[in-house]
C-alpha cells in the first residue's frame, strides 16, 4: 500500500513540475490590439445603444398616438382591434432592433477579439513547449505558485508586448 501510495505523489509531482501558469487578463490588458479592439466595440456599443433609445422614442410616440386614436369618441371594435394589432407590432419591432443590436455588437466582439485570443493561444503554446511545460494554468486559478513557473513575461516577451 506504502508504494502505491508513493507511486501516485511521484507521478503527482512530476505532473506539477510540468505545470505553469500565464496571467492571461495582464497580457491582454497590456496590448495595443485589444485596447483598439475594446474602444471598437465600445464606440459601436454605444452606436448602438443610441440608436436603440432613438427607435424607443419613435414607438413611444407612435403608442401614444394610437392610445389617442384609440380614445377617440365614435372608434369602432375593428379600428380598436387595428390599433392594438399596431401596437403589438411596434413592440415586435422594437425588441427585434434590440436583439439584432445585441447580434451585431456580439459579431463584432467576435471578429475583432478571436484574432487576438488565438495570437495570444499560440504565443502561450509556444512558450510553454520551448520550455518543457505539459499544462499551462491561468493566473486566475493560481493559488500560489513559485515564480519560476509564470510564463507570462516570456509570452509577452514572444507577443512583442511590454508589460504594463
Amino acid at each position: 500500500m506504502k508504494k502505491v501510495f508513493l507511486l501516485f505523489f511521484l507521478i503527482g509531482s512530476m505532473a506539477m513540475a510540468q505545470t505553469a501558469y500565464v496571467n492571461s487578463d495582464y497580457l491582454l490588458a497590456s496590448m495595443t490590439e485589444m485596447q483598439a479592439a475594446n474602444a471598437e466595440i465600445q464606440k459601436l456599443n454605444k452606436s448602438l445603444g443610441s440608436d436603440l433609445q432613438k427607435a424607443e422614442a419613435n414607438a413611444k410616440q407612435k403608442l401614444a398616438d394610437l392610445q389617442y386614436k384609440a380614445s377617440a369618441p365614435g372608434v369602432t371594435e375593428e379600428q380598436m382591434k387595428q390599433y392594438a394589432s399596431q401596437a403589438d407590432a411596434l413592440q415586435k419591432e422594437l425588441e427585434s432592433s434590440a436583439q439584432s443590436a445585441e447580434r451585431t455588437l456580439g459579431l463584432k466582439r467576435q471578429e475583432l477579439l478571436d484574432p487576438i485570443l488565438e495570437r495570444v493561444n499560440d504565443a502561450i503554446e509556444t512558450v510553454a513547449k520551448e520550455k518543457g511545460f505539459k499544462l499551462v494554468v491561468n493566473a486566475s486559478a493560481v493559488l500560489f505558485a513559485d515564480e519560476s513557473v509564470n510564463l507570462t513575461p516570456a509570452v509577452a516577451a514572444k507577443l512583442g508586448v511590454t508589460l504594463k
